[in-house]
């Protein structure tokens, strides 16, 4: 799926060609679980150092999924509004996800 405006600017803060980044459903990929792992920890941090909750965190980490075609990273956007944090950008390995089988996937 192609980027909005605000995706596309979330591609940019990557460092990712717009162009080249694409939209992406949570359920359409997997993520390694040691991944999964040091994410988990590394909200737990943003949390506490930014008195947030990690259960907003959680949440808005799945609502913004890039795949970056050219690099074959899959990058994790959160904004948080009203708050020192303004926007969290995360990108995990081609090595560390990949795209669910067909018939897993979201339609």
């Amino acid at each position: 799926m192609f980027l909005n405006s605000a995706q596309s600017r979330h591609a940019n803060a990557l460092g990712w060609s717009p162009e080249k980044t694409f939209s992406v459903n949570i359920t359409d990929v997997w993520i390694s679980r040691d991944v999964q792992v040091s994410i988990g920890r590394q909200l737990n941090a943003l949390c506490i150092s930014y008195d947030l909750p990690y259960s907003m965190l959680r949440e808005m980490l799945v609502q913004e999924l890039f795949w970056h075609e050219e690099s074959g990273r899959l990058g994790l956007s959160i904004e948080v509004r009203d708050s020192d944090v303004d926007s969290i950008y995360i990108e995990i390995p081609e090595s560390h996800w990949g795209f669910r089988e067909e018939q897993n996937a979201t339609q």
